[in-house]
């Protein structure tokens, strides 16, 4: 599919999906690119946060990804590939400078002024082997590397060349297919690192087909709604944070939640479904949504009730309603931008 990414699960456990987006095809973390908009992200149902288990995500774009000759999709291995005595390959962004060859993400920020910056996209290969003798540290540590979970690499002990704990979703590209997806791991940039754990492609693919399916059917213009809402509401936060707003009281189109005709589709796939009406108002349709999916989900004998629930039109609820969205073009058209920029900050009774 062209606008479906597959990540782990942890960097975006409970992050808003109008604070998420994707840059596809970029060999540089620097440069200027077009941010493509997230609507919609499936978490595994049994991911745990703790223990990192089931550490794998799918994201819906709205936008397609432009393919083309420097940027291609890349097929899901299959599940009787055998890895062992492959030559793998992990990709991440940028080095550390402790000995200016590892593989990690740029950190350079005010939290760590004197790390160096290098923004370019990295490659460090390993040969795959099923009888590692450096991953068995992780049972002298205590530390279960459970189901799904794939061990594979050198230390840096042996080999200063592998790849870094800090590039989170990093792809494992094995014999040309997608393998793992780097979850976690002991250290990064120093001597006594561990041999890095990743998520196993071929443990999760019945879930990706699954859900794959469901998701080729549903269209662009089934999303159009969240993609509205998302633009909306980071918009009106926008305006909160740098207008005055304090005589416009910005309020949701609908006070209650309202199933829509997709919600059909989405409760159908497999594991947690966040879009924008998870987080806007706080989260406090988050639960509302669930026992809908948990209603259309149901048993025949409640299938009876549920088809009495009511659809609305394929429209997202709770959208930032029409009449606030008149509001502020005649308050934007009213004011000038010189004054808008001196405007007092925005008073916290005017929280959507």
């Amino acid at each position: 599919m062209k606008n479906l990414v597959i990540s782990v699960a942890h960097p975006l456990h409970l992050v808003p999906v109008n604070e998420l987006g994707v840059v596809p095809g970029q060999n540089y973390a620097d440069r200027g690119t077009n941010i493509m908009t997230v609507v919609l992200v499936i978490i595994h149902e049994n991911f745990n946060q703790f223990s990192l288990a089931a550490d794998i995500s799918l994201l819906r774009l709205y936008e397609d990804i432009p393919f083309k000759a420097a940027m291609k999709p890349i097929t899901l291995v299959s599940p009787v590939e055998k890895l062992d005595g492959y030559k793998a390959f992990v990709t991440g962004w940028g080095r550390c400078d402790r000995t200016g060859r590892e593989l990690c993400l740029p950190r350079s920020s005010i939290y760590t002024p004197d790390e160096k910056l290098d923004p370019m996209l990295r490659t460090v290969t390993f040969m795959v082997t099923t009888a590692n003798l450096h991953c068995d540290a992780y049972k002298r540590h205590e530390t279960y590397v459970g189901h799904g979970m794939l061990c594979l690499g050198p230390s840096r002990h042996t080999d200063s060349m592998c790849p870094c704990l800090a590039v989170p979703g990093a792809p494992l590209v094995v014999n040309s297919y997608l393998a793992g997806l780097l979850s976690w791991g002991f250290g990064c940039g120093y001597k006594n690192d561990l041999p890095l754990i990743y998520t196993d492609i071929q443990s999760y693919l019945p879930w990706l087909l699954s859900n794959i399916s469901i998701l080729q059917k549903i269209t662009r213009s089934d999303l159009t709604p969240f993609f509205e809402t998302t633009k909306g509401y980071v918009f009106v936060q926008w305006l909160k944070r740098a207008r005055n707003l304090i005589s416009l009281k910005l309020e949701p189109g609908h006070k209650e939640l309202q199933a829509l005709k997709i919600d059909k589709s989405l409760a159908n796939l497999k594991g947690t479904i966040y879009d924008i009406r998870d987080f806007i108002n706080n989260g406090i349709f988050h639960q509302a949504k669930q026992e809908i999916y948990k209603l259309i989900k149901a048993t025949s004998d409640r299938m009876r009730k549920f088809e009495t629930l009511e659809f609305t039109k394929n429209v997202a609820e709770p959208f930032i309603s029409n009449e606030t969205l008149n509001k502020i073009g005649l308050y934007l058209n009213n004011e000038t931008l010189a004054d808008l920029y001196d405007s007092k900050p925005i008073s916290e009774s005017n929280n959507l």
